[in-house]
């Protein structure tokens, strides 16, 4: 059976067992079409033509494999589709890498590596779910937002490339996160995915750093709306702007990433992972005596006090840390959220300023303080005394 003759109805027009089925049951293999002359160009998918080169003598011509041509032909159906519109900011991985340094021997004894890309996923995950506007897809003239959040990871293989899908990417820990991109890495390159695993993406993450390229313009995988793609992680000196007199530069030798993202059609924010490049100053150290302002707020019956602590600087606006606590002792909980005021320089001011409201908006978006990247300047030496 020539499996050229076989219409795929499959994803990019794969050739599924139904497919086969129902050519072998029409009796039109039987009849096999004359050789048709060599043409200039080659037909593809969705009206795609491809140019035919002529062969000198002493080169080597293979045909091109499955795969390859389907993601050709996907791509280039892709630019036609989507005005690609690409980005590039450079983020501050250093506080990540330490983090990662600190858990890494924990999570290879539960079995799991833990890799940039974990943390990398759980972010977008997490911000796909409050930016649906990237979670979507279009068709005609409508938007569709999916209701689930499913992270396409790319793995470039010797017989090409193949994007398999973390389904429910938001609903997964960090960990969780790192043994599925292991789990599907590996059964990737051993051929032993199912069709199922690479389909119904919604947003897709590319690394191209993993070849050591600084940064790369990634092609939208569609459906989908939007790609991130990853440059290489790995030390570079920065200038860091400062705030007084004497400390207007510092030399910053930390982990930086470059991330690549070319929005299709609207734009859904800023998040943590590619919102800018990030750098920051040292905490500021607290006065000798001088106590931060505390505010105290009630959220489901239950109180927490509320105070700032630390100082960042992202270019010219402060950023600092706002800790929540609730009860003494062993059931102390400590909750920390970075927050950056408008045209406050003060967190003392900043804090009186912010209603209950919005504390309790912010309280939500905490994390806890063990785990927070915010953390590390939270308690620099200049959160207020319990």
């Amino acid at each position: 059976m020539d499996l050229a003759r076989v219409a795929g109805s499959g994803l990019a027009g794969r050739v599924t067992k139904k497919d086969i089925l129902s050519f072998i049951e029409s009796g039109t293999q039987a009849a096999a079409p004359p050789k048709a002359a060599p043409s200039p160009v080659r037909p593809g998918p969705e009206g795609i033509v491809h140019p035919t080169v002529e062969a000198w003598p002493g080169d080597r011509v293979e045909a091109m494999s499955k795969i390859r041509k389907l993601t050709a032909d996907h791509m280039i159906m892709s630019r036609r589709t989507s005005a690609h519109v690409t980005s590039f900011y450079e983020v501050d991985f250093s506080r990540l890498a330490v983090l990662r340094r600190a858990k890494k021997a924990e999570y290879e004894r539960r079995g799991a590596k833990l890799t940039y890309m974990a943390f990398i996923i759980k972010v977008i995950a997490d911000n796909l779910r409050r930016h649906p506007v990237l979670n979507a897809s279009v068709s005609g003239d409508q938007i569709i937002y999916r209701q689930s959040v499913n992270v396409g990871i790319a793995v470039a293989l010797e017989w090409g490339l193949i994007v398999p899908v973390i389904r429910h990417a938001d609903e997964l820990s960090v960990l969780g996160i790192a043994r599925s991109v292991a789990d599907l890495a590996e059964r990737a390159r051993t051929k032993r995915l199912s069709p199922d695993e690479v389909q119904h993406g919604t947003f897709t993450i590319t690394n191209p750093g993993v070849f050591g390229s600084y940064i790369g313009a990634p092609i939208i995988n569609q459906p989908q709306v939007a790609i991130l793609g990853i440059g290489a992680i790995e030390k570079r000196p920065k200038v860091l702007p400062g705030r007084r007199a004497g400390r207007d530069r510092h030399s910053h030798d930390g982990h930086a990433v470059a991330l690549v993202r070319p929005p299709d059609r609207g734009r859904g924010g800023r998040g943590p992972v590619h919102g800018g490049r990030e750098t920051r100053s040292r905490a500021v150290p607290r006065r000798s005596g001088v106590s931060m302002a505390r505010r105290a707020i009630e959220v489901n019956g239950e109180r927490w006090t509320v105070f700032p602590s630390g100082s960042v600087t992202v270019y010219d606006r402060d950023e600092f840390a706002l800790v929540f606590v609730k009860g003494t002792g062993p059931h102390r909980v400590e909750r920390v959220v970075r927050y950056s005021p408008l045209g406050v320089r003060r967190p003392d001011l900043a804090l009186a300023q912010l209603s209950d409201t919005q504390l309790t908006d912010l309280l939500r978006c905490s994390q806890p303080a063990a785990t927070s990247p915010h953390a590390r300047y939270a308690s620099g030496g200049s959160r207020a005394s319990s």
